[in-house]
């Protein structure tokens, strides 16, 4: 009996192994397959190309105008050492600035056999709007070559021609042309004629030159006074013949001008060369050669008589019917008025160590007033520029005083 039993548990044990593999083998089993990441690279933001702007219609391009060289006028031409023995012959130019905008930029010397030809050229931007200010250029050379002293040379500076001969002492011209508001020299018993006034002025005499010499500390910085003989051809100017004694860098009030029957004209004494030296102090008594710089302006002009007119009586109006017309457009396009120069300042000549700034400083005037003036785009200016400044100013070479 028992036999029978473990039977039946075997039995029942063999069919629970059966029934638990038949349900593993009917288990599905899934079955994960891992793939590894692989890190994706990822491209920098792109950098943005810049582009050019296109211009705006109707605006032009922001550029500066091209620059046209045209010849300088010359307002003097000096030939020096003619009388020296070799004869070793150089030039002393003065060339003009007509404009504010105007540039020196170059100098030519060309020989053909005994013609010299110098030509000065300047520069101006096209179709600048320029203040009509004139200034000045001086220029001195040498003459490279052999002169041979008694023969007869010509020197031409741009339309200007002179001629000397080598060896021999040259007397200045007894006279010379010159204009309003423009500087000029004239030697020891010089004259110059202002064309088209018909206005002369002649270089009588150095009345007094007691400025203190170059490098000296002196007392009383001293002051040149020279005479000049003014008249006008036939009188046409209506103020005779008289003798104006002017001081160098000064205006008195009275003495400096003229008065005719069209208008007052002042002079002034820009400068007196050469200036003092201390060994021409110690030298003896030789007179120096002068030339003497001033410029004629027209400051005043004579009023005009009233014209009385006769009053008379309107005629009487017809009413007429007028068509209506529209009102003028306010979109007229309106140009700029020419920058206008204070001619009727005092004219002052720039000199060797001056500055718009120092200028303007010894003016009580600011740089910004010196330059709307002048008409000046910017503060670079040149020796012996003529600049109009409110009051009479001394030279910058004129030494100051100081204490011994």
């Amino acid at each position: 009996m028992m036999t029978d039993k473990r039977r039946r548990l075997a039995a029942l044990a063999a069919t629970a192994v059966v029934l638990s593999l038949a349900a593993v083998a009917c288990v599905p089993v899934s079955v994960q397959i891992v793939t590894p990441t692989v890190p994706t690279q990822v491209a920098p933001p792109a950098t943005p190309t810049p582009t050019a702007l296109s211009p705006i219609p109707g605006q032009p391009p922001d550029q500066e105008p091209p620059l046209v060289e045209v010849l300088a006028p010359i307002d003097e031409v000096v030939i020096l050492g003619v009388d020296s023995v070799p004869p070793e012959i150089s030039l002393s130019v003065v060339s003009g600035l007509p404009n504010s905008c105007a540039r020196f930029d170059r100098r030519e010397v060309v020989r053909d056999g005994d013609t010299i030809r110098v030509t000065i050229v300047n520069v101006e931007p096209l179709g600048a709007m320029c203040a009509d200010v004139y200034g000045t250029v001086t220029h001195q050379f040498p003459l490279d070559g052999d002169f041979e002293a008694g023969r007869t040379y010509g020197v031409e500076v741009n339309d200007v021609i002179e001629i000397f001969v080598a060896g021999a002492e040259m007397q200045p011209p007894a006279s010379v042309t010159a204009a309003l508001n423009r500087p000029f020299r004239l030697k020891l018993g010089q004259s110059a004629l202002l064309e088209p006034l018909g206005l002369e002025v002649e270089f009588l005499e150095v009345v007094e030159d007691s400025r203190c010499p170059s490098g000296v500390t002196c007392v009383w910085e001293g002051r040149a006074i020279v005479l000049f003989r003014v008249s006008s051809v036939d009188d046409l100017l209506g103020f005779g013949t008289q003798e104006l004694a002017l001081e160098v860098g000064r205006v008195h009030a009275g003495d400096s001008s003229v008065t005719g029957t069209r208008a007052t004209y002042l002079f002034q004494l820009l400068a007196l060369d050469p200036y003092p030296q201390v060994d021409a102090a110690e030298s003896g008594g030789q007179q120096p050669d002068y030339t003497a710089t001033l410029v004629v302006s027209r400051v005043e002009a004579r009023p005009k008589p009233p014209v009385t007119r006769t009053p008379t009586s309107p005629p009487p109006s017809t009413p007429t019917s007028t068509p209506y017309s529209p009102p003028p457009s306010t979109n007229t396009p309106t140009s700029t008025p020419a920058c206008a120069v204070r001619t009727d300042w005092f004219a002052y000549m720039v000199g060797s160590g001056d500055t718009l700034f120092n200028i303007a400083g010894r003016s009580a005037i600011s740089v910004d007033a010196l330059m709307r003036a002048n008409c000046l785009t910017n503060t670079s200016i040149l020796l012996g520029q003529v600049l109009y400044v409110p009051g009479p100013i001394a030279p910058l070479q004129t030494p100051s005083p100081q204490p011994i």
